[in-house]
């Protein structure tokens, strides 16, 4: 039990340590390229009309 513990604590730590580099990696680019921006932002957009699609055909 112990063992699996740590690999899931391992596993955990490496997610949040990968989460921060791209989050870093992300923010510079955001910050230089206008045409990332408008691609992040059409991006977003999307999943949001997707999740409200889903949440519509539950109702």
């Amino acid at each position: 039990m112990y063992r699996s513990t740590m690999c899931f604590a391992k596993g955990i730590g490496t997610g949040i340590l990968a989460c921060a580099v791209v989050t870093l990696l992300s923010s510079r680019a955001m910050k230089k390229s206008r045409h990332f921006r408008h691609k992040t932002h059409r991006a977003l957009n999307a999943v949001g009309d997707l999740m409200h699609n889903v949440e519509y055909m539950f109702r």
